[in-house]
């Protein structure tokens, strides 16, 4: 991931000494391209074992632009590298920098072809607070199960509709 780079390339300002990095950034880059594309030729390769048309044909879809973004990145490395101006060099790494933000998205809708972005949520912790006061039944054993309790207390009153409970023998 590109940190210094995507932020200089928003700033309009590459960083002190940009150009003497200009082959790292630049490898940076191509590297990630790379890894990208053999990731996704995998995940390409198995959904074609397993005769899934619909994930071939997106994965198909996001190597072809991977292919494309990684062909340019190398395009733009020997660019950076040739470059004996620092303008030009700066230029071609600014445009290396959003060739790799592209890289990321493309790898976030590669994982979405397979579904695997979406179970992908990080950790999660769910958090329940219960007000003691809203709990109305005291009277109900803490350990019995939330089925057992009663879903209001008879006597009480619920949309102008008065629930009792049957009185034993008169049923």
């Amino acid at each position: 991931m590109l940190v210094g780079a995507s932020a200089w390339a928003q700033a309009g300002d590459p960083p002190a000494g940009a150009g003497n990095n200009a082959s790292a950034e630049a490898q940076r880059v191509t590297a990630r391209a790379d890894r990208l594309r053999r990731s996704v030729q995998k995940m390409l390769s198995d959904a074609r074992n397993e005769n899934d048309i619909i994930r071939v044909d997106c994965l198909n879809e996001k190597l072809t632009q991977i292919n494309t973004h990684a062909m340019m990145a190398e395009q733009r490395q020997r660019n950076a590298e040739a470059a004996k101006d620092a303008s030009k060099r700066d230029h071609e790494l600014r445009v290396l920098a959003i060739i790799g933000q592209r890289l990321n998205h493309l790898e976030s809708e590669a994982r979405q072809c397979i579904g695997q972005e979406m179970f992908e949520t990080g950790n999660t912790r769910v958090v329940t607070d219960i007000d003691p006061a809203s709990v109305p039944f005291e009277d109900v054993p803490p350990d019995s199960p939330p089925s057992m309790r009663p879903a209001v207390n008879p006597g009480d009153v619920d949309n102008n509709v008065i629930i009792s409970t049957p009185v034993s023998g008169t049923e």
